[in-house]
């Protein structure tokens, strides 16, 4: 965000957006949806944006080769676990970063040699949950950043791409 003025970078970090998967409306996660996932809700608003022009540091629409931008979400997903007494999955909803929590066990020191991560999965999203609801996210709310930027100002050639997406508690 080095070459907007003090005032848009306010606006734009301040700006919150509603966010729920179910009202997707991108045509191909439509017809992927026979992959069942689980369901988000939550607000989510633009923490940086990173652009690459590779000429300068001052932001030249003319020459801009990709632009990410990186998103802060908090809210609910949803998650099934298994109930002994019903015998059945039972649908729950929970703190996204709890759904989505995962954590380094052993290893020797700093270096992470001997590591190995616990994956806390559940029947809604699968294996490797953390990196499922961050794809879901960025395919979902990506036309909607676009569309935002390009009101801002900040337009590219190319499509905006979604960088880093972190918990906001």
């Amino acid at each position: 965000m080095k070459g907007l003025e003090k005032n848009l970078k306010r606006f734009i970090k301040s700006k919150r957006f509603n966010y729920d998967s179910e009202k997707c409306t991108d045509e191909q996660l439509r017809r992927r949806r026979w992959m069942r996932r689980g369901k988000i809700e939550g607000e989510y608003r633009i923490t940086w944006i990173k652009v690459d022009n590779g000429y300068s540091e001052i932001m030249d629409a003319g020459r801009w080769s990709s632009i990410e931008a990186n998103v802060t979400i908090k809210g609910k997903a949803e998650k099934r676990e298994w109930c002994p007494s019903k015998r059945k999955n039972l649908t729950v909803m929970g703190e996204i970063s709890g759904v989505a929590k995962y954590e380094r066990h052993g290893g020797w020191g700093d270096s992470g040699r001997g590591s190995w991560y616990d994956q806390n999965t559940n029947s809604a999203w699968g294996w490797d949950c953390h990196k499922k609801i961050r794809e879901q996210i960025r395919v979902d709310i990506k036309d909607e950043v676009n569309d935002f930027l390009k009101l801002m100002g900040i337009k590219n050639q190319n499509e905006i791409r979604i960088g880093k997406i972190t918990w906001e508690k």
